[in-house]
């Protein structure tokens, strides 16, 4: 009986070369349960001019977060809005979404300055955020015991 592993690459080894877009490395990225597999996945598709998605990057967002990985967490999602600012890539859907930084906001609030500080840099940039990001930054405070920061985000 074939391995979990060995079953991943022989997938991949059978989609190479006809329709493989990010959707068959993102299915397995999302099934990776340790990050780092999961970060040289990315690197494969990357090598191989495979490009990501927003899908493809909020699930490493969310993996980084989780392990309070912060700098490799900005650091991703830098990358990911430089890439959208390139006109080809926002058409690939590479652009970053709501989802993407209430993700970003959630993870980051573990460490609070770094999370006030994007969320009040979406706000100035005009971004249309929503009930999930606000939940996400209200969430942060309170846990943060800055119950009257929270309540003023209401």
């Amino acid at each position: 009986m074939a391995s979990v592993k060995q079953r991943k690459q022989e997938l991949l080894r059978l989609v190479e070369g006809r329709f493989i877009q990010p959707d068959v490395y993102n299915v397995i990225i999302n099934r990776e349960s340790r990050v780092t597999k999961a970060l040289d996945l990315f690197s494969e598709m990357i090598s191989k001019n495979i490009y990501a998605d927003e899908i493809t990057y909020n699930t490493l967002l969310h993996g980084l977060c989780l392990l309070r990985e912060v700098k490799e967490a900005v650091a991703l999602f830098n990358e990911m809005v430089s890439k959208s600012i390139k006109t080809s890539l926002v058409k690939k859907g590479i652009c970053p979404s709501v989802y993407t930084y209430a993700t970003l906001v959630d993870g980051l609030c573990r460490r609070l300055k770094k999370a006030q500080e994007i969320f009040k840099d979406l706000l100035i940039k005009g971004c249309s955020l929503d009930v999930t990001v606000y939940n996400a930054m209200i969430n942060g405070l309170g846990k943060q015991g800055m119950i009257d920061e929270a309540l003023s985000l209401c």
